[in-house]
């Protein structure tokens, strides 16, 4: 099974692209002001923490990542 990895999920972009994701998809946001995905399992965390990525990474194991956090300001 595909396992897909989206970073910034509160974002609007990233938010929406779960729809189109086949298989099992994870997203990652840094807060949890948004409406939870049935078909996306949100974890919490800092993108720009080194080790809490290493630590996500190696346990998912995804097949693709789409990097869609940022700063819009």
């Amino acid at each position: 099974m595909k396992r897909t990895l989206i970073t910034g999920t509160n974002g609007f972009l990233a938010n929406r692209m779960v729809d189109f994701c086949e298989g099992q998809v994870f997203g990652l946001s840094r807060s949890d002001n948004h409406k939870a995905t049935p078909k996306c399992t949100t974890l919490y965390g800092d993108v720009l923490s080194l080790g809490f990525l290493k630590r996500i990474i190696s346990e998912i194991e995804p097949d693709v990542i789409y990097h869609l956090a940022a700063q819009s300001i």
